[in-house]
């Protein structure tokens, strides 16, 4: 058996994520186990938490199996590769390597995607996760997706095909989605690059509003 894991913050972005999230779960009868977290100060560091997050979905539904998704994705078709991979005992983990140069990006080499992952439940994928969490401690800033791609080895990794994690604009040639993402992030990180500030004449507080980290305002 296996059975879908996710995690996202209590920000309204996420939150309505969160909702489409668990209605297309629903649609096609799948069993889920959605966490609310507390803020983990940024977005890398939130996507750092993901091993630690999946050491303990495995821990507490031990003996079945995981297919962890972002939150900012749905459910387009019922994910039946997932079947397939949960009666393989050879398959520990699995996940889509991009191939950017599809894309019109010859010169990009292609790239691990942690948007989608299955992980069997057993000894191998434990030692996975252990090293993912510590290569991610010792670079704090580093994508989770590149530390879980530094550590795992020759022959770990099953592929999943593209249609299990589709980009929704980079991708939408794919025809046929079964899981589509919606790249959240990406508002997340351009929020997280402004501050607020207050505009002052005198003893009088003018107004708030929103600028850029890099903009300095000078007198």
């Amino acid at each position: 058996m296996w059975l879908v894991c996710a995690y996202y913050t209590n920000d309204e972005i996420y939150i309505n994520h969160a909702k489409n999230f668990v209605a297309s779960a629903k649609k096609f009868n799948l069993s889920y186990d959605i966490s609310l977290i507390d803020s983990q100060g940024d977005w890398c560091k939130g996507m750092q938490y993901k091993p630690a997050f999946l050491k303990r979905m495995l821990e507490k539904h031990y003996p079945n199996s995981i297919v962890y998704v972002d939150i900012d994705a749905v459910f387009c078709r019922y994910p039946s590769f997932f079947d397939i991979l949960d009666k393989k005992p050879n398959v520990s983990i699995a996940a889509h390597i991009l191939d950017h140069s599809r894309y019109g990006r010859k010169n990009h080499p292609p790239e691990l995607l942690s948007g989608t992952i299955f992980l069997k439940n057993n000894k191998k994928i434990s030692i996975i996760i252990n090293s993912w969490i510590e290569e991610c401690s010792k670079n704090p800033r580093l994508w989770d997706q590149k530390a879980l791609a530094t550590v795992l080895k020759e022959n770990d990794l099953c592929i999943l095909p593209e249609e299990y994690c589709v980009i929704f604009d980079y991708m939408a040639s794919v025809k046929n989605p079964v899981i589509k993402h919606f790249q959240a992030s990406r508002t997340m990180r351009r929020a997280g690059n402004m501050k607020q500030v207050k505009i002052v004449i005198g003893n009088q507080t003018i107004h708030t509003k929103r600028i850029p980290r890099t903009i300095n305002l000078r007198k």
